[in-house]
Order: structure tokens, then C-alpha cells, then sequence
């Protein structure tokens, strides 16, 4: 397993979840690489036999003393715990306990050596908020900012401020900036990964996601071997990217519905401007990092890549979503 570490140089637009960071991938291949790879890429995803998997992005930040820098890892979506104020309480400790309970349900991400003890089973959400060692990573957690940062619409005609109905063409976007020492990372495994690495080399140059014109979403970054504590026998697996189950391991869920626990997300919008503009992409359900599922007998990989758009007038070759698991053991 690698780690890919993303060292911001400016403030980000696109939020590089799974599916985003990887169809920024697959475009860039298509600069680098024949069509007889870039497709014996993409086939390979449907043959089961993936070039490579990858986690969604999530942040990190530089510890004080140390040179490693700390990981933070989704939140796993557990069975859920009773949190019951006990009755002997007076209305101070009551009113805290519910104060405390609203700030630790709104925590999405964790550090890696306590992420490491929800997967062995050491610790689960109730006594990780009994231990109220989840108070301090609140306070610890990197400070990303995101900031609405307003625009004009500029008219190609005049170069001027656009104007509708006597009326100027205002917008927002919503930029991410990060704090000093802190910065963003992703996991990467498989057999083909020297695409990817040529892949970020492009990308370093380019910018990741919207408004690189403008300079916005450009990174340096850098890779390192990568291990990560899990169970190896455990039954069940935890996803650190975006998942789009197939049919099959969607008839297994549901006959072990009491071991599966998750948060749909619905990913839709248009395609990237290069490659067509205002087509919009089918929608697509999927289930977000985090999410906990039991592992598929025989499955060397869970989940799939959908079609979300077929050739049709300008547009002149398929356009695949990014739906693999990026599956870690879990004991839940």
C-alpha cells in the first residue's frame, strides 16, 4: 500500500473525493498514454482485475515534534449505541453530558492510532466517547478553512462585467484553505500503480480540479510505502473511498442486513469542461467513506465502475464513475 501525500501550494475549489480524484486520473491518462492502454485500463476494471484502487482524500497535519505527521480517517458508520443520561444526574450534568454527546456526533474524522482501534474492535462509539479522549482531537483536528469567495461572470465579447437585465452576473465558489503545516492525502494499492504515478507528476504540473487557470487546486506531492493495523480475518470491511456495490454483493447485503451499516450520497452533475461542455452525467447512489459492509466470500475486490454517460454526437467515447471500495478489515 502507498500513501500520497498532497502539499498545498494554493487553496482548493474540488472536493477530491473517490470518484473525482479517480476521473481526474482517467482524463489525464488520455494525454499520457496510447488508446490501447487508456483502454486496457478501463477494462480492466470491468475484467476484476483493477489497475489499482484508491481512498478518497482526507487531511492531515504536522505533529510538533515528530516528522510523520498525523492521518485522520473517516468516522466508521457502527451499529448504533444507546446514549441514555443516567436519571441519578443533576440538570448540570445532564445538560453537559447532551452538549458534549451533539459535539462528538458531529465528528467525521479520526486520528489514524484511534481509527487502527475501531478496526480491531478495541473501542467502538460508545467507549470512545465514555474515554472523552475524543475531546481533545476535536480541538487538535486540522484547521481547513472553507471560504465563499465572490466572482463576476465576464462577457467574451466586451471583456466586461456581464450584464442580464441591467444586472451584473454575480457567483460564489467555495475555495478550502489550509492551514500551515497541514494538507491533504490519499491511499493507493495495486499491481499497476506507475500510472498513477505518472499520472500525479501531470497533475502537479496542471492543478487538481476547477479553476487551475486561475491557480487554484496546484499541490506538490510525495509518495511513501504505507501500513495500516487491521484485522486480516475479519468479516467484515470498512470503506475509505466512495462505493458502488454490484448486483451480486447488493443480494449478499441484504441478507445480512444487521451487519451493514452506511450513508448514501447521490453524485450526479456535468462532465469536465474539456471533455464536453453542459452534458450532465447520470446520477449515480453510492455509499460514503466509512460506510461498513461484510466481506464477499472469494472477492479479491469489492464494488464497480458505471457507465454514466454513452458516445453520442460529440462526445466520442464512454464515461466510467469511479465506484471501487477501498476495503479495510474491520472486527464490528
Amino acid at each position: 500500500m502507498k500513501i500520497v501525500y498532497l502539499y498545498p501550494k494554493s487553496s482548493l475549489v474540488t472536493e477530491l473525493r473517490s470518484d473525482t480524484l479517480w476521473g481526474l486520473i482517467a482524463y489525464s491518462m488520455a494525454f499520457l498514454y496510447s488508446k490501447k492502454e487508456v483502454d486496457a485500463f478501463h477494462e480492466g476494471y470491468k475484467n476484476g482485475a483493477p489497475p489499482f484502487l484508491i481512498s478518497s482524500v482526507f487531511p492531515f497535519k504536522k505533529r510538533d515534534d515528530q516528522a510523520t505527521p498525523i492521518l485522520f480517517f473517516p468516522r466508521p458508520v457502527l451499529h448504533g449505541n444507546d446514549f441514555v443520561v443516567p436519571g441519578a444526574w443533576d440538570k448540570k450534568q445532564k445538560l453537559e453530558f447532551l452538549q458534549h454527546l451533539k459535539k462528538f456526533k458531529k465528528i467525521k474524522f479520526m486520528a489514524q492510532e484511534v481509527f487502527e482501534k475501531f478496526l480491531s474492535g478495541e473501542l467502538d462509539d460508545k467507549k470512545y466517547f465514555d474515554s472523552k479522549s475524543w475531546l481533545d482531537a476535536v480541538n487538535n483536528k486540522p484547521k481547513h478553512q472553507q471560504e465563499l469567495i465572490p466572482h463576476n461572470t465576464i462577457s467574451r465579447k466586451t471583456w466586461t462585467t456581464l450584464e442580464i437585465n441591467k444586472a451584473g452576473q454575480l457567483f460564489t465558489t467555495e475555495e478550502t484553505f489550509f492551514e500551515s503545516g497541514s494538507g491533504l492525502f490519499f491511499l493507493a494499492r495495486g499491481q499497476q500503480l506507475h500510472y498513477l504515478f505518472s499520472v500525479l507528476r501531470y497533475l502537479e504540473h496542471i492543478g487538481f480540479g476547477g479553476d487551475i487557470s486561475t491557480g487554484k487546486g496546484h499541490f506538490e506531492f510525495k509518495i511513501e510505502d504505507f501500513f495500516l493495523k487491521e484485522p486480516k480475518d475479519a468479516a467484515a470491511f470498512v470503506t475509505l473511498s466512495l462505493y458502488s456495490p454490484t448486483i451480486n454483493e447488493v443480494s449478499l447485503f441484504k441478507k445480512s442486513r444487521g451487519k451493514v451499516f452506511y450513508e448514501p450520497v447521490l453524485r450526479k452533475g456535468r462532465l469536465g469542461r474539456n471533455i464536453s461542455h453542459d452534458v450532465m452525467k447520470n446520477p449515480v447512489m453510492m455509499f460514503t467513506e466509512g460506510s461498513l459492509f461484510p466481506v464477499v466470500p472469494g472477492q479479491n475486490y469489492h464494488g464497480q465502475n458505471i457507465t454514466v454517460r454513452k458516445p453520442d454526437g460529440n462526445l466520442t467515447h464512454p464515461v466510467y464513475h469511479y465506484g471501487m471500495a477501498f476495503d479495510v478489515k474491520i472486527n464490528a
